[in-house]
């Protein structure tokens, strides 16, 4: 495996990915969804909901139309999975409560926090004592929560309180009701076993964490594999390099990258062309890495969501669409849930694409994804250079 082409580093990462197993049409149950997660490790939770809650929308992408619920169910009810800092805010396999723990006990107050202490004193404390005393606390359930400081991340101060302890590590969140966080110890729902675990050093859980980095990525240069858990590069770097010399890593050359990339030994390089189709939210774990994305399927992509909107480019809430091995269309989605409409807000053609071709393969997965979402029609906009030809394939498709 010395050298490598692109297009077999891009089938690599798509089947660790993943997105080389084909749906099989069946409603997918939770060994399904642990499977999705046993490819990617980590789900990213996000608070817009333009179309689907963010941590939903991976599962869709791999397995098609399944019950949201179950991925609640992973974690909350079965706690197989936990909310912490693994990539940003994420869903993270249980298993790997112990190599987080030290990136909760490195915790040191923030100025936010030290000014709420000077303004508020004791009040970081009392937050935890309410929580310890009552259980099951949301921000509103505060006794003092105070109010927000300004729009966006305005925070209360309450807020803030809580998420530092959950930072910490000395609360953690329990549960949601409709998105809202519930916090508790978690003594009282970690499972044992990993609660009570020794804590690994920060070089044993970046090490474990790398390992695997590179099974979900398949191939990966070491900015990549580091920017999975978000470890920084002097730390990583180092780590990579002495994996690679005891051989649980592999160095490989790939067709078009300029530094080295790295596999498990062993890795397969698959012979066949992976046959996908799926829309790809801004927070899967395929496009994390932007300067990855551009270099493996030459798509330079941004989310616009914080970008005024005269000056979007291609739109709000931009998917890329997958089509086999390629990414060569994005699409900026809306549900319109009181109309009961997908709305196609704009649709842009990767250069170089058959627009005839990727239309019928996007309509078809639009109605695929409107029916998951209970909408009753897909409409398409007027913004884009793929929206005459995608209009046309869409009226030719049932939802």
């Amino acid at each position: 495996m010395a050298d490598i082409s692109n297009i077999e580093a891009r089938r690599i990462a798509l089947a660790a990915q993943g997105f080389a197993t084909p749906r099989n049409g069946a409603q997918p149950a939770l060994d399904d969804l642990r499977r999705v997660m046993d490819h990617v490790a980590l789900i990213q939770i996000d608070t817009v909901n333009v179309l689907s809650r963010a941590h939903y929308m991976p599962f869709y992408s791999r397995l098609g139309p399944y019950e949201n619920r179950l991925i609640d169910d992973l974690a909350y009810k079965h706690r197989e999975l936990f909310e912490y800092w693994g990539h940003a805010a994420t869903f993270v396999p249980i298993e790997l409560y112990p190599a987080m723990r030290h990136r909760m006990e490195r915790q040191r107050r923030a100025k936010w926090l030290q000014k709420i202490e000077e303004e508020h004193p004791g009040f970081i404390d009392q937050v935890f004592e309410q929580v310890r005393e009552q259980g099951l606390i949301s921000v509103s359930d505060l006794d003092e929560s105070g109010g927000r400081t300004g729009p966006w991340w305005g925070l209360s101060k309450g807020k803030m309180a809580l998420e530092w302890h959950f930072d910490k590590g000395s609360v953690g969140v329990h549960s949601r009701r409709n998105f809202t966080r519930y916090y508790d110890l978690p003594e009282r729902f970690v499972p044992g076993e990993y609660l009570e675990s020794p804590v690994l050093t920060e070089e044993e859980a970046n090490r474990q964490l790398l390992l695997i980095s590179a099974k979900c990525h398949g191939i990966g240069t070491a900015a990549d594999l580091a920017d999975y858990f978000r470890i920084k590069m002097p730390k990583a770097r180092p780590i990579l390099a002495d994996m690679a010399a005891s051989g649980e890593l592999e160095e490989v050359s790939v067709e078009g990258w300029e530094a080295p990339g790295y596999v498990l030994p062993g890795t397969d390089v698959p012979k066949e062309r992976v046959e996908a189709r799926s829309l790809v939210s801004p927070f899967d774990s395929l496009i994390w890495f932007r300067e990855r994305t551009e270099r493996m399927f030459g798509m330079r992509y941004r989310i616009e969501i914080y970008v005024p909107e005269k000056q979007r480019q291609f739109g709000y809430y931009v998917f890329p669409f997958l089509m086999d091995e390629e990414l060569v269309a994005r699409v900026d989605l809306k549900a319109d849930r009181q109309n009961g409409r997908l709305l196609v807000q704009s649709a842009f053609l990767e250069d170089g694409r058959n627009s005839v071709a990727v239309s019928a393969a996007l309509a078809e997965e639009l109605a695929t994804m409107a029916r998951w979402l209970g909408l009753g029609r897909v409409v398409v906009g007027r913004k884009g250079d793929l929206v005459s030809e995608l209009r046309k394939a869409v009226k030719g498709v049932r939802v």
